[in-house]
């Protein structure tokens, strides 16, 4: 009796914790960002990277292929030029919950900035992302940091973005 009592008070509390923890999510701005547009709307994101005197140009083409109410899914295109020799990535996808556990950035102005012809004007958000380190990424991550402008008029959100981490 003692037991079936224990049990159901542990059942209960777990019950009330996963209830305090799904209480606790928050809406996911990368869901926000898409599921304001229409399936097929797409960005396209080129970038320049100077890594040990090598010039990188990649092109990053997000294509929203499904929407629901609960989640986006987003298809991902890489093209990599490395001094001239062109690589594409394996697309690949990515779902967006529309709740998650926490964001790990904050708002920290607002700036316009001008991208393919037209000015938007931005919200600007800081956050840190946990990096692996090395290939195998064996223990602990490395904390970069990024500052991105997000305007509700470009799917995806992302105008711009700037991207530091760690150095070894």
């Amino acid at each position: 009796m003692r037991i079936s009592r224990s049990m159901t008070l542990a059942a209960m509390a777990l019950a009330m914790l996963a209830t305090v923890v799904q209480a606790d999510q928050v809406a996911n701005p990368k869901y926000s960002a898409w599921s304001k547009f229409a399936v097929g709307s797409s960005q396209t994101m080129e970038s320049t990277s100077n890594v040990d005197n090598m010039v990188i140009h990649s092109t990053l083409v997000r294509t929203l292929k499904e929407k629901t109410d609960d989640h986006v899914t987003i298809e991902v295109n890489t093209t990599i030029d490395l001094g001239g020799q062109v690589h594409k990535v394996p697309p690949r996808t990515q779902t967006e919950p529309a709740k998650v556990d926490s964001v790990d950035a904050k708002e920290i102005g607002a700036e316009d900035v001008t991208a393919a012809g037209k000015t938007f004007h931005c919200k600007v958000w800081e956050a840190r992302s946990t990096a692996p380190q090395g290939p195998q990424a064996p223990q602990g991550a490395a904390q970069g940091k990024a500052k991105i402008w997000v305007s509700d008029e470009v799917p995806g959100g992302a105008v711009k973005m700037e991207m530091s981490s760690p150095t070894r």
